[in-house]
């Protein structure tokens, strides 16, 4: 850290052991304001590089009086989660050359592969799994169907791709003989394979093999949530992929089928052998209880004894007498009830009585004849006596029919009564009957169930038999084949589009990986960025490369550049990177020194560049060669001197001998000679002295170096100057020299303002930066040309 004295200001409103900061920038390397009670003045900090260097400065002002340091506007970190696209894009541009590489590259091994591969073809059977399904002949079968569950169906994707089934198709298309399907290798391999019924299956060591790769060949899997399994099987030719497919297909039916007439048979022994005995044990049982029915005398018919069914026949006889005996009764009463109240006519027999019916149409002629008469003649006419007379007759006659008709219900009633008592009295013996004969039902009812339960157990045995010998002839499996393999048109490998297109993303990823190593194991100097963090210093600027300029703007030596074409791209930016230095301003830094890490990184062209912009601009230009052993800007602008720098310093001839003019511009140059070069040539006291002569004599005084880590003279001429500006070569100059060598310079005293890029490429997008102005290049081509 350097300070130097500026204007001295008045006294800031804040107590006098405050040190105050002004620059919210001030933790980013930028310059801050200070102002310290002990010098009374105020003081201009360069390069406040980091915290540390601020309480660097805080412990010497304290050292003098009690100081506080504080910040006016404290610097706020901006939260980045996502990086900026720009910064990504370029990049990218910037390694292009390495993802066009890696990208051809991969897509070459990926067309090799392809070219160089054999064709494979696959087809697919589809099995369907049935479960639960119903066998033809009604029967249930002795191994039950598959439950409708989802697991099954796994399970049977498992058993479909079992040695078992594998082994059979090798059988069946004779693939121990296929090389296709022949391995060389048989360490592993065995000469037997287990089945679904636990009986070990010998094979040879060629089927073996064969069967190991048919495995590798198959693929059986489900598809989605269906009761369908897909088998796939691939192969060199297609028929064999097909052919394949359906075996496998038709194999693990046949071998469920197999199975399950295996188990089937099985269980029809075993019902055959306990059929005989199960028979003699059920007639043994019916004859017991035979014997039991005759000795009790329990003899039945329809589902009931002799006894209960006498009993149950007269409860029911005397229920129907109990009803008919109340009925006559509510007849009867009925109709001796309607007499004694005066009337017959509701009496339901009477009303029903046809003898009845007829005389009361008689009664109502006469009883209307009379009234006729009545109203007529009057009630002595011998016409109304006489219908008077008729009418009494033909009541009195209707009086006795009802009699005898209630006559008649009494009689009934008394008939219902006698059958009645009758049954009741039959009943009563039956029951004494029915008693004496419950204690022998229950040994009855004992022997009863021994025997149904005997005759049961034979009866499903000798069924189960029938239907088990059924079942062993046609045996159902729980699947069937719901599509046949087809042989393909089209082979599944090689596969042009998707191999093309999977080939393309991995090259693209493995691209950006090669980008992104690249970028990483990268050491030169290409962005701002590249520059503010690493170095630690401004970015002066970058000057672009005259040879990718466009055809308008290009030809012509670097160091004539800027006097061929005033108004390009390239001196454009010399003059910006003056404007950086403020070699222009009055009052600025008269000596510059250009100082770079290694030699040929664009040095020697930028400082006789921007030594003559600065002499086009009417300034006093004094351009210095310090690189006594190259001495490239000599040789470059006065190739015939004879007296350098070297003379001057020794006092063998006089500033002005030595003092050459630029043959283009109103440039002055000071040369170096090589053949003037000996040890000990920079003393600090006489190139001090030269250079305090030279402030006088010129505005603007330009030394090119040597490099830094070559040689020490740079180190004291950019102690003597007012400024050192770092020269880098965009993408050729290592990061890790260039720290090397602005460390170097800082150590030795030498303030470093800044670093500049040469040999810019303008073309390319971005070129060293998104936040640097070429990366608009384009739009600023056509201003510029």
């Amino acid at each position: 850290m350097r300070a130097c004295p500026e204007q001295a200001g008045t006294r800031p409103q804040n107590p006098p052991n405050q040190v105050f900061v002004r620059n919210e920038h001030f933790i980013q390397t930028k310059d801050a304001l200070v102002w310290s009670p002990s010098f009374r003045t105020q003081l201009w900090l360069y390069s406040a590089a980091s915290y540390r260097n601020t309480l660097t400065v805080r412990r010497k002002l304290m050292a003098t009086a009690p100081v506080e340091l504080r910040y006016d506007n404290p610097p706020r970190e901006k939260n980045v989660i996502l990086p900026d696209p720009r910064h990504l894009l370029a990049l990218f541009l910037r390694r292009i050359v390495v993802f066009t590489c890696v990208f051809a590259l991969v897509i070459s091994a990926v067309l090799a592969a392809l070219f160089m591969s054999r064709p494979i073809y696959s087809s697919t059977a589809s099995i369907l799994i049935e479960p639960r399904k119903a066998d033809p002949i009604g029967s249930t079968p002795v191994v039950p169907g598959l439950p409708a569950d989802t697991y099954v169906v796994d399970t049977q994707t498992r058993l479909i791709g079992s040695p078992e089934v594998a082994l059979a198709t090798v059988r069946e298309l004779h693939l121990a003989s296929n090389p296709e399907f022949r391995q060389t290798d048989r360490s592993d391999a065995k000469t037997t394979v287990a089945t679904r019924a636990g009986q070990p299956v010998a094979m040879s060591l060629d089927e073996h093999a064969a069967m190991t790769t048919l495995l590798k060949h198959l693929r059986i899997q489900r598809s989605g949530l269906t009761y369908v399994i897909d088998v796939t099987a691939t192969a060199q030719s297609s028929e064999m992929a097909a052919a394949i497919a359906n075996s496998i297909a038709r194999q693990y039916l046949l071998t469920q089928s197999t199975a399950k007439q295996s188990e089937t048979e099985l269980a029809g022994t075993f019902v055959s052998s306990h059929a005989d005995e199960l028979r003699r044990t059920a007639l043994q049982d019916d004859a017991n209880l035979q014997a039991y029915i005759n000795s009790h005398n329990l003899m039945s018919a329809q589902g009931a004894t002799v006894a209960e069914q006498q009993v149950s026949s007269l409860n029911e006889q005397i229920a129907t007498a109990r009803a008919n005996y109340a009925q006559a009764l509510a007849r009867y009463e009925a109709a001796r009830g309607q007499l004694s109240s005066g009337g017959s006519g509701g009496v339901g027999a009477v009303v029903q009585s046809e003898t009845i019916r007829s005389m009361r149409v008689q009664e109502a002629q006469q009883s209307a004849q009379l009234a006729e008469l009545q109203s007529r003649y009057g009630d002595l006419h011998p016409d109304v006596i006489r219908a008077k007379r008729n009418l009494a007759d033909v009541r009195q006659q209707i009086a006795a029919e009802t009699s005898r008709i209630l006559a008649s219900l009494r009689a009934d009633v008394s008939a219902a009564s006698s059958n009645l008592a009758s049954l009741q009295n039959s009943l009563g013996g039956a029951r004494s009957s029915l008693v004496a004969n419950s204690s022998a039902q229950v040994g009855l009812a004992d022997l009863q169930r021994k025997a149904d339960a005997s005759k049961t157990v034979y009866t499903n045995f000798l069924q189960r038999s029938k239907e088990v010998q059924a079942l062993a002839k046609a045996p159902l499996p729980d699947a069937s084949i719901a599509a046949v393999a087809r042989p393909g048109e089209k082979p599944l490998w090689p596969n042009y589009p998707l191999a093309l297109l999977f080939g393309g993303i991995v090259a693209v990823m493995l691209g950006l990986v090669g980008v992104a190593v690249a970028e990483y194991l990268d050491d030169s100097i290409s962005t701002r960025q590249d520059v503010v963090s690493n170095l630690n210093v401004e970015y002066a600027g970058g000057l672009p490369d005259i040879t990718k300029l466009p055809k308008a703007q290009a030809g012509g030596a670097p160091e004539d550049f800027v006097l061929d074409h005033p108004f390009s791209v390239y001196t454009e930016a010399v003059r910006n990177i003056g404007a950086f230095l403020k070699l222009n301003r009055p009052g600025a830094s008269k000596v510059v020194t250009l100082a770079s890490s290694l030699p040929r990184e664009g040095k020697t062209t930028l400082a006789i560049s921007l030594a003559r912009v600065l002499a086009e601009g009417h300034a006093r230009v004094l351009l210095i060669d310090g690189d006594l052993r190259r001495c490239s800007a000599s040789q470059l602008l006065v190739p015939g001197a004879r007296h350098g720098l070297i003379s001057v310093l020794n006092g063998k001839v006089s500033l002005a001998d030595a003092l050459l003019k630029d043959p283009r511009s109103n440039l002055a140059v000071l040369p170096a000679l090589v053949k003037e070069m000996s040890s000990g040539a920079f003393q600090a006291e006489a190139i001090g002295a030269l250079m305090n002569e030279l402030r006088k004599q010129f505005d603007v005084i330009i030394i090119d170096t040597a490099p830094v880590l070559a040689v020490a003279d740079t180190r004291l001429l950019g102690w003597l100057s007012d400024a050192t500006l770092m020269v880098c070569r965009w993408r050729k100059s290592s990061v890790k020299a260039a720290k090397v060598s602005v460390d170097v310079l800082n150590q030795s005293g030498a303030r470093v303002v800044g670093t500049a890029l040469t040999l810019v490429d303008t073309r390319k997008y971005a070129s060293i930066g998104v936040g640097e102005a070429y990366g608009y290049h384009r739009s600023l081509s056509t201003y510029h040309s």
